[in-house]
């Protein structure tokens, strides 16, 4: 199919054909693009998911890995849940505002510009940004607005990340580089017996931490 080239002049908001449209190709420029649900579960105040720091989490339902084992398979259905406007999250920012000193998102990488959007949202609240994801690599649309993000998509087999045999990782994040493996501040200590390592099997499906 012949792709319409489309010039938008400074002085214009409607695009301008420049090539003759396919009979088959759609007026698109007269269509509104029906926005994707950022369906959320209930904000949770939360301490273990990031070391050192009490964070809002949201788990965002809608999660296409569909994972081996995963504990909570009701939240890959992307209509369940409530819709997470960014006017809504700023409202619980700062409704928690002096309470907490970041944000933990458990997915919602599969839309990347609306996280893109709560993640900016946070930062300009002075807030540190976590990100747990199944994948292995995160979006150049987030990096950027990131400081932390756990990757790696949950097998049971190899265990989450308390476990030394984890496919997982947890990397802090600056400008959007990886700056150093946190990963080690989830697993038990013989010589930190006040370690509060991730116990979470449970939780691991709960949160879509490790799905």
């Amino acid at each position: 199919m012949e792709l319409d080239h489309l010039i938008y002049p400074s002085t214009e908001h409607q695009p301008i054909r420049t090539t003759k449209p396919h009979p088959q190709a759609p007026e698109f420029h007269h269509q509104k693009v029906k926005e994707k649900p950022f369906n959320s579960s209930q904000a949770q105040i939360v301490f273990q998911e990031l070391p050192e720091h009490i964070s809002l989490a949201y788990t965002i339902y809608g999660c296409p890995l569909a994972c081996k084992g995963c504990h909570s398979e009701d939240t890959w259905d992307k209509r369940q849940g409530h819709a997470l406007s960014d006017q809504s999250f700023t409202e619980d920012l700062v409704t928690y505002q002096g309470l907490i000193n970041a944000v933990v998102f458990f997915g919602g990488e599969w839309h990347p510009l609306a996280l893109q959007a709560k993640l900016k949202i946070a930062q300009a609240h002075g807030l540190k940004t976590c990100l747990y994801t199944g994948l292995d690599s995160v979006s150049r649309l987030l990096k950027p607005h990131l400081d932390f993000v756990k990757t790696g998509r949950w097998i049971p087999e190899l265990g989450g990340l308390d476990a030394t045999t984890t496919n997982q990782k947890f990397l802090k994040l600056e400008h959007g580089e990886v700056v150093e493996d946190l990963t080690h501040c989830f697993r038990k200590s013989s010589n930190n017996i006040n370690s509060t390592p991730y116990l979470t099997n449970t939780h691991q499906g709960v949160t879509h931490a490790s799905a």
